[in-house]
């Protein structure tokens, strides 16, 4: 393909340049006539007798006309060329493209096959799961809205009682340091009056038992330890 379009261009190429030359021959021949012609003449006269329509200082734009003439006739010239390759090269061009319009399209039916069912399903999918996902996301906000207010007020209320739970908790504090001072102050006394008693039995033991020394019984005029002992306990316990 590559080939046959260089191929074509070459011989273009060739064409054009030939009928340039051919063209710029004929120009500068019918310029050299023209130059020759008016070697002899003036051509303020041409103008002034009425034999020309083209003032002389427009000779340029007449320069012009005749280039754009002989260039449109070498274009006109190349039309057949150009169709002719251009024929030429169709059936190539297509033989060389089919090949790749058969794979695009196997690719195009593969696709469709095993990519785009499979990658439609799992759009399809993720939408009906962002829809259940949204969906509970609206449940939640609005029960979370519509619960707010009850939650606050059960807030409020808590606060409430736990506040006046630590009041009742501080009093009761504040009474039982109050109530273990007056249980303290209680048995400090008790301890002191059981001391002092218990000094008080113990001296009026000592002095019994002097007294019962004094007057002792039996034969030998002494009591034994144990009655002595036993008769002291009763006395203290009567």
């Amino acid at each position: 393909m590559i080939s046959v379009l260089a191929s074509a261009r070459q011989t273009a190429k060739t064409q054009v340049n030939r009928s340039t030359t051919r063209t710029q021959q004929a120009f500068d021949s019918d310029s050299d006539s023209r130059g020759n012609d008016a070697m002899g003449e003036d051509p303020d006269s041409d103008w002034e007798e009425g034999r020309t329509l083209v003032p002389p200082e427009d000779q340029h734009i007449l320069k012009a006309v005749e280039q754009n003439a002989y260039l449109n006739g070498m274009i006109e010239s190349l039309a057949e060329s150009f169709t002719a390759k251009n024929a030429e090269a169709k059936p190539n061009m297509l033989a060389a493209l089919e090949p790749a319009l058969d794979i695009i399209a196997g690719v195009h039916s593969f696709l469709k096959i095993n990519a785009d069912a499979p990658f439609l399903e799992g759009v399809e999918l993720f939408d009906q799961g962002s829809g259940r996902m949204h969906g509970a996301v609206v449940q939640s906000h609005d029960a979370l809205g519509s619960s707010i207010p009850a939650l606050r007020s059960e807030m409020q209320t808590l606060f409430g009682q736990l506040g006046a739970q630590y009041k009742a908790r501080d009093a009761l504090v504040a009474a039982f340091q109050q109530r273990a001072a007056a249980c303290a102050k209680q048995l400090e006394q008790v301890l002191e009056d059981g001391d002092a008693a218990l000094n008080a039995v113990e001296r009026e033991a000592e002095h019994k038992e002097k007294l019962l020394l004094k007057q002792g019984t039996g034969p030998s005029g002494k009591i034994s330890k144990k009655a002595e002992a036993s008769k002291i306990l009763k006395q203290l316990l009567g």
